[in-house]
């Protein structure tokens, strides 16, 4: 995913989410780009602990064609998931890669509003949301879109 898009992703989510922002990160086939990561929440993570994560993620994107066959909502946008310490939201943009944004859980999450402001951030001006994580040839990921479910 372009640095551009991973920026417009932070500052759109530090303005809805201010200091009860956890983190913000891209991941695809070759890694992942940590773009912020409050310190708090950095001192319960290790690389190892990243590593994990974001396998699992990519994971989690490779399994959205089976997703949306299961459930007959159209395509899935965005997976959240609700901790007592805290709230994960996972786009997925293609089979390989994505964003997830972390936040506070003692935050007021409006799912639908939060997942057309990620997704609105991840679209470029030229409409296409196929840039790679990493300029070296990563992952290229298909246009999101779709229903959160």
């Amino acid at each position: 995913m372009s640095d551009r898009r991973v920026d417009e992703l932070y500052a759109v989510v530090t303005d809805r989410f201010g200091d009860g922002l956890r983190s913000v990160a891209a991941y695809g086939e070759d890694g992942i780009e940590i773009r912020y990561m409050r310190d708090d929440v950095e001192s319960l993570y290790d690389a190892e602990d990243h590593g994990r994560v974001f396998r699992t993620l990519r994971l989690e994107a490779m399994d959205r064609p089976t997703q949306e066959s299961l459930f007959v909502h159209d395509e899935l946008r965005c997976t959240y998931r609700v901790f007592d310490g805290a709230t994960e939201m996972n786009v997925a943009t293609s089979e390989t890669a994505g964003v997830l944004v972390s936040v506070d859980a003692t935050l007021a999450v409006e799912l639908r509003e939060t997942t057309d402001a990620i997704l609105d951030a991840l679209d470029s001006d030229d409409g296409d949301a196929t840039a790679s994580l990493n300029e070296d040839g990563g992952p290229t990921a298909e246009e999101t879109s779709a229903d959160v479910e």
